[in-house]
C-alpha cells in the first residue's frame, strides 16, 4: 500500500513566546528575564540588545504575528537573524524560514538553507524537520532519503507530528529504509497523539485490516474515532461502516448514522449517499 507524504503548501509563522531565558541569561538578570513578554515589548527589545538571544526571538515572534503591535514581517525576520547570528537554533529556524517562503525578506534558498543547516546543527526540531521534508519530497534540493529520514527523526523527537507522519510513510513505502509496516504503525501513534488526523487514519486503518500488525478492532475504533475528532472524514467513514456491519463491534445503526453524518459534512460523498439510502452497512 502506497502512501502519500505530506508536503508543505503554505507558510505561516505562528508566534510561540517564549519566556524563560537562557541558564546564562536568567542568571544574568533574572528579574528582567521574566518579564520579557508580549505586554512588555520594550523590556524584550533591551534584552535582545543585550545579547539575550530569547529575548529576540521573542520580539520576531510578536512582530511576525501582531501581537500587540502591527504586523510587520520586515521587522520579525530582522530579530530572527540577530537571534541565529548570536547561536539561537530556533531563530535560525524561522529566519531560515523567511528567507525560504519571502517573509520579510527576499525569497533567497541560498540563504533559507544556510539558516535550516545552522539551526538543524544545533538539533532544533523545526529547522530539521523542514529539511527533511525538502530532502524527502527533492524540493528545491536534490532528494536525499536517507539524510531526510534522519533529520526527520529529530523533528519527530521534538514533537513535530509532520515529521512523525513521514518517517511512517518511508517505513511503509521503504524509502530511504527497508520496508516494515510495524514501523509504519508506530510514527503513526506517535503523529496521531501529537494531533495529525491523516496519521489517525492510517493507523486505524492498519489495525482494522491487519496490516504489519495483529488485527485489533479496539485499537481501530480508537484511533479513528481520534481522527474523526480531528475531523478527518474517511476515519468518520470507517466508524460509521463498521457500527453499520457489526464489525469488531455490536451492531448499532444510530451510531452507524452519526458517524456517517459526520463523514458527509466533511465533504466525504460516499457517506452522504450511504446515509441518504439507509444503507450504513455500505452494502
Amino acid at each position: 500500500m502506497q502512501l502519500r507524504q505530506l508536503t508543505r503548501t503554505s507558510f505561516t509563522i505562528t508566534a510561540s513566546l517564549v519566556i524563560a531565558m537562557s541558564a546564562t541569561s536568567a542568571s544574568a538578570a533574572p528579574q528582567s528575564a521574566s518579564r520579557c513578554s508580549e505586554e512588555n515589548r520594550e523590556i524584550c527589545e533591551t534584552l535582545c540588545k543585550q545579547k539575550h538571544l530569547e529575548a529576540c526571538v521573542t520580539v520576531g515572534d510578536i512582530y511576525q504575528d501582531g501581537l500587540g503591535v502591527p504586523k510587520d514581517a520586515v521587522r520579525a525576520f530582522a530579530f530572527y537573524k540577530s537571534a541565529c547570528d548570536g547561536g539561537n537554533p530556533r531563530g535560525c529556524f524561522l529566519a531560515g524560514l523567511g528567507c525560504k517562503f519571502g517573509e520579510g525578506t527576499k525569497r533567497d534558498l541560498v540563504c533559507a538553507y544556510r539558516y535550516l543547516e545552522k539551526g538543524c546543527a544545533k538539533r532544533d526540531p523545526g529547522a530539521c524537520a523542514s529539511l527533511g521534508e525538502d530532502l524527502l519530497n527533492g524540493v528545491d534540493i536534490p532528494r536525499d532519503l536517507s539524510r531526510a529520514l534522519k533529520l526527520l527523526q529529530v523533528g519527530c523527537a521534538g514533537g513535530r507530528a509532520r515529521s512523525c507522519h513521514n518517517i511512517a510513510v518511508m517505513h511503509n513505502d521503504g524509502l530511504g529504509t527497508g520496508k516494515d509496516p510495524s514501523k509504519a504503525v508506530e510514527y503513526w501513534a506517535r503523529a496521531c497523539t501529537l494531533g495529525m488526523k491523516q496519521s489517525c487514519f492510517n493507523l486505524g486503518l492498519f489495525y482494522h485490516k491487519g496490516l504489519g500488525v495483529k488485527q485489533d478492532y479496539a485499537k481501530a475504533i480508537a484511533a479513528y474515532k481520534q481522527g474523526c475528532a480531528l475531523r478527518a472524514g474517511d476515519a468518520c467513514l470507517n466508524i460509521g461502516l463498521l457500527y453499520g456491519r457489526g464489525e469488531g463491534v455490536p451492531k448499532d445503526r444510530k451510531l452507524a448514522y452519526s458517524y456517517m453524518a459526520q463523514a458527509c459534512d466533511l465533504g466525504f460523498t460516499r457517506a452522504c449517499i450511504l446515509k441518504a439510502l439507509g444503507k450504513p452497512e455500505g452494502k
